[in-house]
This record gives C-alpha cells, sequence and structure tokens, in this order.
C-alpha cells in the first residue's frame, strides 16, 4: 500500500488565511470605488485663483429702512388704496390701516384662524393690503439722498427701484429677475475692484419719522445677493447704524460644471440642476439657485397648510415656518452660479475736526439738505434762529437748485457775502456745521461697496472617475492586493479549460503504458514525481 506525507498542512493554511485577508480587503475598497463612481462622480475642485473680477456681474445690493412705517405717511389716501372714499370717518380709516400693518409687522406668528381674521375683519383683499404697505412705507428718494456708480453721479432713481421683500418696502441695485437663460433684461454691470469702481450712496435714516419697527434699533438693514436672487433682507441683512462710513468689500466665489459631468450623470448624481431642469412653482424670477429653490418651497408648503402665501412671497401666510428636510433634499445647488461674500468695515462718520474742508462740501450740502428737510417739517427744531431761517428757504425749494448750492457753498466757507443769511458770518457757519454733525451721527450712513480684489477663485465641478479611470482604479486595487492583471483571467482559463484537458489526457495514456494490473494508486504516484518539483512524496511500501 502506497500513501503520500507532504508535512505541508500548517503552511497551506497560513497562505490559504493571506489569500482570503487580501480577497476581503481588495472587495472592500473596490466597493467603495464602485460605490463612488454611481453615487458621486463629481469632484469640487478649485479651477483657477486668479480668475477675473470683472468677468463676473457686480451683485445686486438691497437696503432697507429699520423703520417700517413713515409716521408722516400715515394713513394713506384711500383713493390710492381702495380707488373710493369707504371711511367718512378718518379716525376709522387710520385705525384699520393701523391694524393691518401691527398684523403684518407682527414680531411674533399668528395662530391657526387668526392669519385668516386679518383680511376678514378689515375687508382688504390682498391687493390693497400690498398697496398699503407701499403707500406706508420709507419711500427710497428720501432715505437715498445721493449715489454714484464707477465714482460717476448717477440719479438715485435710475440705480434703485422699489421692491417688496421679507423686511417691507426696500430700494433695490442692479436686481435681474428677468434673466432667462443667459439672457439679461438689464444691462449687465462689471467693474473692477476698489470703492472708486464700485456702488457708493448717502443714507437718511430720517429717525424722526420712526413709527414701528421690527427691532429696537436705528439704521438700515443691507444684503448684498446676486441680482437674480430674492432677496431676504430679514433673514441675512447686515444691520448698518447711522454716524458711519460704510465699507463693504466683496469677495466672490463661482462654481461652473464642466460638460462631460452635465451630459453625463443625473442631477443627483452631479448634486446640481441646469436651469432647462427644475421649474420653480412659487418664484418672481426664472433663474434656478438653491436660494430660490428653498424659498419656492417654503411657500409652497404654507400654500398647502392655509391656501394662502406671506405677503412678501413670491406669487402672492400670515406665518414663517422654518425649512423642512423635504426641501433641502429637493432643492440642490445650480450647475453655474456665483457666491457673493461681503466683508464689513466702518469709521466714524462725519468728522467734527474736517467737516469745514472745502473738499467735503458736496457732503455737507447734502447733510444740511437733509437736516433742513426735518426742520421744514417741523420734526427737528434749531436753537439758531438764522439757520431755521436758511432750511426754510432751502426745504421750501425757494432758491434753484444750482443758486442754492452755490450760496450754500459760500456760506460753508464763512464768507460773508452770502444772501441766505442776513448775517452770514464764521460764528453762523460754524452753528451750521455743528448741527449738521449732531443731524449726520443721528441719522445719515455713507455706504461703499466694491469688490475687494481684481480677481476671485473659481471652482470646476467635473467628473471625478471615468469609465477607464474606475477600471484602472479597480486593476490597481487588484494588482496591489492579489498580483491580479489580466494575464491572470488568461492563466485561469488556461487552466480551467487547456489544462484541464491536458492533464486528463495524460493521465488516460500512463494509465494505458502501465497495463490495467497496476492500482490508481501506483498511477498517481507516477504522475506526481513526473510533474511536481517542489513538493516530493516518499513512497512508502506495508
Amino acid at each position: 500500500m502506497v500513501h503520500f506525507d507532504y508535512n505541508c498542512h500548517r503552511l497551506a493554511c497560513y497562505w490559504l488565511a493571506i489569500l482570503l485577508a487580501m480577497v476581503i480587503a481588495s472587495g472592500y475598497f473596490i466597493y467603495r470605488v464602485v460605490i463612488t463612481y454611481y453615487y458621486t462622480p463629481t469632484l469640487l475642485s478649485i479651477d483657477n485663483t486668479d480668475y477675473p473680477v470683472h468677468r463676473l456681474r457686480f451683485p445686486a445690493l438691497t437696503v432697507c429702512n429699520m423703520n417700517k412705517i413713515d409716521s408722516r405717511r400715515m394713513p394713506p389716501d384711500q383713493q390710492q388704496v381702495l380707488g373710493r372714499v369707504v371711511f367718512a370717518n378718518d379716525t376709522e380709516w387710520h385705525e384699520r390701516v393701523e391694524h393691518v400693518l401691527e398684523n403684518i409687522y407682527a414680531t411674533t406668528s399668528c395662530e391657526g384662524d387668526q392669519c385668516h381674521e386679518l383680511y376678514d375683519e378689515e375687508h382688504f383683499t390682498t391687493e390693497q393690503v400690498l398697496r398699503i404697505i407701499e403707500l406706508t412705507s420709507p419711500s427710497c428718494e428720501e432715505m437715498i439722498s445721493a449715489c454714484s456708480w464707477r465714482n460717476t453721479p448717477h440719479s438715485c432713481k435710475e440705480l434703485f427701484e422699489p421692491l417688496h421683500t421679507d423686511f417691507g418696502y426696500c430700494c433695490v441695485f442692479n436686481a435681474d429677475f428677468e434673466h432667462q437663460h443667459g439672457e439679461h433684461a438689464k444691462e449687465d454691470k462689471h467693474t473692477g475692484a476698489g470703492y472708486t469702481n464700485g456702488l457708493s450712496m448717502m443714507l437718511d435714516a430720517r429717525r424722526y419719522e420712526y413709527s414701528h419697527s421690527q427691532y429696537l434699533s436705528v439704521g438700515f438693514k443691507v444684503l448684498i445677493h446676486a441680482p437674480y436672487d430674492e432677496p431676504e433682507v430679514r433673514e441675512r441683512g447686515l444691520a448698518i447704524q447711522p454716524g458711519n462710513e460704510m465699507f463693504i468689500s466683496i469677495t466672490a466665489e463661482h462654481v461652473y460644471t464642466t460638460d462631460e459631468a452635465l451630459h453625463s450623470f443625473t442631477p443627483e448624481q452631479r448634486n446640481c440642476f441646469e436651469q432647462h431642469e427644475v421649474e420653480l412653482e412659487f418664484a418672481d424670477t426664472h433663474v434656478y439657485t438653491l436660494s430660490n429653490c428653498l424659498l419656492s418651497h417654503l411657500t409652497a408648503r404654507i400654500h398647502d397648510g392655509c391656501g394662502c402665501v406671506a405677503h412678501y412671497m413670491p406669487d402672492n401666510a400670515s406665518k414663517d415656518l422654518r425649512q423642512s428636510e423635504e426641501a433641502w433634499r429637493k432643492c440642490l445647488p445650480a450647475c453655474d452660479e456665483i457666491k457673493y461674500l461681503p466683508y464689513t468695515s466702518s469709521s466714524e462718520f462725519p468728522s467734527r475736526e474736517l467737516i469745514s474742508h472745502p473738499s467735503f462740501g458736496d457732503t455737507v450740502q447734502l447733510i444740511v439738505a437733509s437736516m433742513c428737510k426735518a426742520v421744514h417739517h417741523d420734526k427737528l427744531t434749531l436753537e439758531e434762529a438764522e439757520l431755521a431761517a436758511l432750511c426754510d428757504a432751502i426745504a421750501s425749494g425757494q432758491y434753484p437748485d444750482s443758486t442754492d448750492r452755490d450760496k450754500l457753498a459760500a456760506l460753508l466757507s464763512g464768507a460773508t457775502e452770502g444772501h441766505l443769511l442776513p448775517s452770514a458770518n464764521e460764528h453762523d457757519a460754524n452753528a451750521l456745521y455743528a448741527a449738521a454733525v449732531r443731524y449726520a451721527r443721528a441719522n445719515m450712513v455713507k455706504v461703499h461697496a466694491y469688490f475687494k480684489s481684481n480677481s476671485i477663485t473659481r471652482y470646476k465641478r467635473g467628473v471625478l472617475y471615468t469609465t477607464d479611470q474606475l477600471v484602472a482604479n479597480v486593476g490597481g486595487l487588484l494588482g496591489l492586493f492579489l498580483g491580479f492583471s489580466i494575464v491572470s483571467i488568461a492563466e485561469i482559463l488556461y487552466f480551467v479549460t487547456i489544462k484541464l484537458l491536458t492533464r486528463r489526457t495524460t493521465n488516460a495514456k500512463v494509465k494505458a503504458s502501465h497495463g490495467p494490473q497496476e492500482d490508481d494508486a501506483t498511477i498517481a504516484a507516477s504522475f506526481v514525481l513526473t510533474n511536481a518539483r517542489d513538493w516530493r512524496p516518499k513512497k512508502v511500501v506495508e
């Protein structure tokens, strides 16, 4: 009887364990590569750190007064709101308007049916309520007294327009809600870096007209946003305090998506939407952005709950609801978007020490003109009778603008020939400077918004794994852990096909050469001795 003692079972178990460990490790890493390929096939990477800023559109700027109701404009004219006189008693009309506005600007949310009672009790339509808000809000003409774009004076009416926002009626610069698929309803504004290449404006809070606010503060809220984004000033606006010169330096980040990524994957895979892939249900603009999408879903949620929307929302709810997780799942970033990031700094304004310098004459004239409007409307009292008389003359429009400006300039320079004052002397000029400083510190702020740098960072959303890269990664992992390659596939096919057939043929030949009298053990031993080099079994005959 013949048997074989290989004495190698421990070595076989060792190599078997190594093989199993490598198979598991390679399988784990290959699984992660494949999952990444199918579910997150794109990668956001830095494309350029010196992308020229003048290729971007200048951002939109929305400015709102903290005061929501101008006391001088209360109540609004019934003809302008209702189209006719409905309430003969002015007190009743005033109370009804006041009740509506108190509900609109309430700092707490209404409960249940209270949201509907606002309209049912006062018998106002949505359009009439919006008209009341517009007519009682501070106007852009009174709030913004001077403007310049790229260091060139412009009419503020040309640059700003009123807009209904979540913080009441505000004034917006460079908004473009009609933008559609690369077409702009307005002229694009492009510029370089530096405050002389940006927007400058003088704001007047007119705190003497304050009647109602959602904050116990005086000043403005300013929001820097993309030209086609709905401005959410109440939620994201920056507060600006009177008595300051505010510098808002703006940086930007531009994200674009490569054509290969756009056409190779679904929106969920590439994690972004193209403009034509989404149509927002509630929106004042046709441009898709993440911000507009979230606002649209919030509006839709409120509409589904009560059949109405908040007064400031698109498609014109008197209460706000937090964003649901569903909205965040349905809203993805736009495939091509620009994010504007503002940074603020400020200094005291105006300087008592420099206000009399001739180079600041234009600024002082603006301050005096705003101050004199308050005096003319009996909202501000000046101790000096001469200055009060001057302000009455300026505010009433008694002098043409050019003559008024020339005479005021002469007065501010301390000239004794001025005709606006019977005795224009240095004492009167100093008194006027002091009054201007007091008024500006309490009401006015000068704002400069501009690009901070001539270049920005541009990001690219590109393909993380192409098909050939997937094959290369999988092949690399197999080679690293198992020494596997395409040649290995050929070897496997060889051993399970050709080699197996050859081995069977050889067995048959060996059996035929030894004759039928030899048993299978002897034939097997002869075959192993012929083919094996490393393992040499010992033949033991008993």
